[in-house]
């Protein structure tokens, strides 16, 4: 299986992974999360840059077989997506579905009113947990982009981790771009997190 092939089988594992969550994207959406996800800006950039090589590990979070409970993807040994990361893609389409509507007030409030409190809970340690993870991005790509190496930069926790070899090869200006976008993810995230705590809130005191 080649490293392209590779992907492609992590992006239909996405898919089912999406689907028994209820968050329906196409083939093609999940291939553009995967590229992005590896550090490139899409999946044409991505393809353009396969090599024929087997894979080691998931390319998501770089763990081996021995280091996961579960590598899905295929009956090849050269899986690309672990069961931790296909979870946790997931989690990313449900953030996101918040993160879109926060410029649009009303179509927020209604998309959070028919949720249940357990599920505004999980979208709140979603955003929680993608929180953390950008403050730590920030700091982590400020320092690459002044010169100072990383083995790796975790832009959220569990998947979202770009390695140092992908990295620099990049000038710094590109990623002291990274960092700024991260910086602005930061601020939408918190606006989220605000969001999605004051539905709960709202949805406590009318119980």
């Amino acid at each position: 299986m080649s490293v392209l092939d590779g992907h492609k089988t992590m992006a239909r594992a996405l898919r089912r992974a999406l689907k028994d969550k209820q968050v329906e994207l196409g083939h093609g959406e999940c291939l553009e999360l995967v590229a992005k996800t590896l550090g490139f800006t899409s999946w044409n950039v991505l393809s353009a840059k396969g090599r024929d090589e087997v894979a080691p590990a998931c390319s998501f979070c770089g763990r081996r077989p021995g280091e996961v409970k579960r590598l899905m993807g295929g009956p090849s040994p050269s899986t690309w997506i672990c069961q931790d990361c296909a979870i946790e893609q997931a989690d990313v389409a449900d953030h996101r579905e918040v993160m879109e509507r926060l410029d649009r007030p009303d179509e927020l409030t209604a998309y959070l009113s028919g949720k249940t409190p357990a599920e505004l809970e999980r979208l709140v340690a979603i955003a929680g947990r993608r929180l953390a993870g950008k403050t730590v991005a920030i700091d982590q790509l400020a320092a690459l982009a002044a010169g100072k190496s990383r083995d790796r930069v975790v832009l959220a926790p569990g998947v979202e981790t770009i390695r140092w070899e992908t990295l620099s090869k990049r000038p710094r200006a590109e990623v002291a771009a990274m960092c700024e976008h991260q910086k602005g993810e930061l601020v939408l995230t918190k606006a989220a997190i605000d969001a999605v705590t004051s539905a709960l809130g709202q949805k406590a005191g009318c119980s």
